[in-house]
Order: C-alpha cells, then structure tokens, then sequence
C-alpha cells in the first residue's frame, strides 16, 4: 500500500527542502570583513583595502612608471616590517621576493600573485586582491609565532605579457621547483564571485589530504581540474610544468569588469578580500608547519566542498564504484517496481516525454526573458560583452527556471506516477550528464562530484518510494536523498549566474538537475498510483 504524508508532514519536507538549499549555498557566502582596529596576527581586509586603494590607483602595466610606483609601495610596506624585499630583474620585468624563515625549516613554501595590471584595467580584482591579501598576510605572519618552514612570497611581474614574471624565476632559479614543498598561487578577477580552487598538479593526492580538515573561505571542485592543466591561463601554469606540487585559487566573474577601466576598487568587496585572506593564511600554516619532505606522489583525487565540512577528497575509483553501483540498483528498482505493478514502461516513456517538454519550455521563456533583458542594456553589451546586474538577473531567471521545473514535476506525478516519474529523471540525468562529457571532454561523468552524487540522490529517492511505508522515515530518507543532490548541485549553479552570459545553459542545468527531486515533489503532492495491489489488477486485466 502507498503511504500519503499528511499536510504537517508535506509542508515539514518542504520547509527541509527550502533549509538544504540555504545550507548547501552556505560555503558560497565569504566571510564578514575584520575591520582595521582588529590585532595585528588576525588577517583584516579593511587594511588590505588600504593597500588597494594604492595598488589600483591606476592602470600599471609592466615596465611602466606606474608600475615602478607600485613596486614602491610593496617594497615600503615589506620594509616597515623589518623584513627583506628582494628585487630580481629581467629584461622590463621585475620580481619581489620577501622571505619569512623558519624555526626548523624542511622545505619552503612559496605563496605568489601578480601585481601588474592589463591597461586599461587597474587592477583592482585582477589581480590587486592577491597583491593586497600577500601584503596583509605578509603583516601577519610577522606578528605571529615562526611557522616551522621558510615561507617565501614571490610578487610576480608582467604575467599580463605572457606570464614572464614567472617564466624569469623557474630560469633564476632553476633549482627552486626541489627546495619549494608546496606553491600556492593566487590570482582574481573583478567581481565578487567566490574564491575558488581550479587546479591542481598532477599527484594531487598528498596536497588534498593535507587541505582537508582546515577552515577555507572558498569552494572546490574536481569538475574540469584534470582539463585545465594543459591550459595556460594563470602563473600555476608556467610553475606546474616545471615540476612543483602546487595549486591555484581565483574567483570567477562575468566580463564586463575583466581587463577594462572599470577594474577599480569600488568593484571589490572587502568581504572577498577576507576570504583570501584567511584561505591564504590558513594553507600557509598547514604547509608551513609540517615536515615537507614527507610528500609523495599519489593519485589525483575526486574532490569538492561542504558547507559546514570544508573539503571532502576520495579516490576517483571510490565514485565510479558507487556510480556503477547506482546505475545497478536503478535498474534493479525498476524491475522491482514492474512487478509490483508500480511501473509500466508507458508511463515510463511518457514522463521522459513530459520532462523533456518541461525543461524545454522552461529553457525557451529564460532566453526569451533574457533576450529583452540584454535589449535594455544593449549599448553597455556592445562595449563590455555583458552588463552590470547580469549575475543578479540570471540568478532570478535560474529560480524561475527551478520553481516552474516543480511545477512540471507536480503536474507529472500527479498523472503518471511517482515512480515511473523519479525513474525517468534519474536516468534523463545520466544520459545528460554523459552527453555533456561528450561534448565537453571534462571528466567521466561516474567520478564528478556535480554529476554522480546528485545521480545516486536520485536512485535513493527511488528506493524511498518504492520501499519506504512508514511517513516519519518517508520524510527523513526524502530528505537524506535531497542532501546528495542539493549539496553539491546548490553551490556549482551558483557559480554559473557568475560565468555566463546567456541564460538558456544556465537555466537548462538548473532543471536538468531539479528533475532529481522527483521524489521528494511526489510526497509533497501526491500521484496518479495509489496502490500497487490495484494498478497490477489494472494492468492484468484491463
């Protein structure tokens, strides 16, 4: 007999649903900016800000004058702490490197960033964020205990010109790639988007276990990470080529700030600038304090963020075991609910149908919206290929997107069933997930975090409704299922109002993976079955 939930029980998954989307964008959120007046060892952004103000006063290219009058300011502010800032010129570039000893040094830990800017760009987000961020880190490591390792901070030149700042110090220091253990790279874009772990070198499994388990202001995820390596778009990759374990963090952004005049200050937001901060400092004292020569070489990693967990890394074999596994019990639940009469393969075939009519129509209003939207702004797309607010706009049309997919899913159920609908949803996202891969050559759907532990959601929130009778349990597993999808899909479709500039892919990965709350709508709302004893009859004898 199938199990209705009473209106308590529906409004109660309903409201879990609504608190595991806001628990799930949590991590999004950067930390509140410490003011100026907080004690030197805590990392404050209002004083980092005081430094941008400087920075990104004006366009500094490298080899400019302006350029020469930041250098300046760096070196003044290494110097007013007592510290030593080494100059290392090649050719029009021209690199910083103050050092930080060690109380019992192992190997050393680099931390790098450039600070020229791209005119007529002045830097403010790219990449003045880093600059500043070193800076405020650089005060407070000085005013706090010696870490065991050397930390070196290497100021970067003329990355804007092809990443010569630091193509000159691999060939300075040729040696350099045996005595660094650990590079972190930074780099930023102006905007306001989430700091982000984008890459890592090759063996990344040490280096993953080791930034488990420490607070990080940012988000993570292997999506593309094995891809990007063989980009060249930030320092990470001149440095990782050349041989050091090392990883890199920026934030993404649309382009309507990125390389042009409106680079400035007054697009930056001091609470991004203390995310840097405190990520920045916290990876430098994990690294700093443990005994470097201890890293090995190991497998890459699959690996993403929690809110409230931080990051969660795992063998990528360990996904694709739990992937083949789920795509087994799908198949399994299907052949259990045929002979329970829960599932037919017409209504199977119908909600397929109805879904991908669904996600169509909700892809074709979201490009029609927001082709009127980019019309009213049609001078400043024209001169920037975007428009300020379009991160704000795409996040409304990407919830109107995932209201009117519920909708759909409500309306389904209710004529279809919950099975046959949940079913179909679940294996629609499979073969999206796979297509998408096709098309994109990122990594194998199984072992993608965005794409196999919503699946797996998915196929638990079949076996709910196929085995679970008890309401209490009902919303409880529901809700569990939920937290497999919402948990890792929540944060990547934020990112997406942040790297776009169209709708219609936005929106369609939002309902592509709203579908996977198939079963949690059919508790909400109810279907067409109401008992499998009665739809077997009905289906022997029609």
């Amino acid at each position: 007999m199938k199990t209705n939930l009473s209106p308590i029980l529906r409004l109660t998954l309903a409201a879990v649903l609504v608190l595991l989307v806001g628990l799930s964008a949590l991590q999004m959120i950067p930390p509140r900016a410490v003011p100026a007046t907080a004690p030197a060892a805590r990392f404050s952004a209002e004083r980092a800000m005081a430094d941008l103000q400087v920075v990104a006063r004006e366009p500094h290219a490298a080899g400019s004058e302006a350029q020469a009058r930041v250098r300046t300011y760096i070196i003044d502010q290494v110097k007013a702490l007592g510290l030593n800032a080494e100059l290392e010129t090649s050719g029009q570039i021209a690199n910083i490197l103050v050092r930080i000893p060690g109380s019992n040094p192992s190997l050393m830990v680099m931390v790098t960033g450039h600070y020229d800017s791209h005119p007529p760009s002045r830097g403010a987000g790219d990449d003045g964020i880093s600059v500043v961020a070193m800076l405020e880190s650089l005060r407070v490591l000085h005013a706090s205990p010696a870490l065991r390792n050397d930390i070196l901070f290497l100021f970067t030149d003329g990355e804007e010109l092809g990443w010569k700042g630091a193509t000159a110090f691999i060939q300075a220091h040729p040696e350099a790639k045996n005595e660094v253990g650990m590079l972190l790279v930074f780099d930023a874009r102006p905007g306001n988007a989430p700091l982000n772990l984008t890459e890592t070198s090759p063996g990344d499994g040490w280096l993953l276990r080791q930034m488990t388990g420490i607070p990080l202001s940012l988000w993570a995820g292997s999506w593309k990470n094995l891809q990007e390596r063989n980009e060249v778009d930030t320092d990470f990759d001149i440095f990782q080529p050349a041989g050091y374990t090392s990883v890199v963090f920026q934030n993404e952004a649309t382009g309507t700030r990125y390389h042009t005049e409106r680079d400035r200050v007054d697009a930056i937001s001091p609470n991004l600038v203390q995310a840097y901060g405190q990520s920045m400092l916290a990876l430098t004292r994990r690294f700093g304090s443990i005994d470097l020569r201890a890293r090995t070489k190991a497998p890459d990693l699959a690996f993403f963020t929690l809110s409230l967990v931080g990051l969660v890394a795992y063998p990528y074999w360990v996904m694709l075991a739990l992937s083949c596994l789920g795509i087994l019990v799908w198949l399994a639940f299907v052949i259990i609910a045929w002979i329970r009469g829960r599932f037919s393969p017409g209504r199977f075939l119908l909600s397929l149908l109805g879904l991908l009519v669904g996600i169509l129509f909700c892809v074709l209003v979201a490009q029609l919206a927001w082709g009127a939207i980019k019309g009213s702004h049609a001078a400043e797309v024209a001169a920037y290929e975007g428009f300020e607010g379009s991160a704000t706009w795409q996040a409304a049309l990407m919830a109107g997107g995932s209201l009117l997919m519920i909708l759909f899913l409500a309306f389904l159920s209710r004529r279809l069933g919950g099975f046959p609908l949940a079913a179909a949803s679940t294996l629609l996202f499979l073969i999206a997930g796979f297509a998408f891969n096709t098309m994109t050559k990122y990594e194998n759907p199984l072992t993608t975090p965005w794409l196999a532990w919503p699946f797996l959601g998915g196929v638990t929130g079949m076996g709910v409704l196929l085995f679970t009778r008890r309401p209490v349990w009902k919303v409880v597993l529901l809700s569990l299922s939920a937290l497999l999808v919402l948990a890792v899909a929540v944060p990547r479709i934020w990112m997406g109002t942040f790297t776009r500039e169209d709708a219609w892919l936005t929106v369609l990965a939002v309902c592509v993976w709203m579908e996977l709350l198939a079963p949690q709508v059919e508790a909400m709302v109810g279907s067409a079955l109401t008992t499998g004893r009665t739809n077997g009859a009905k289906r022997r004898h029609p």
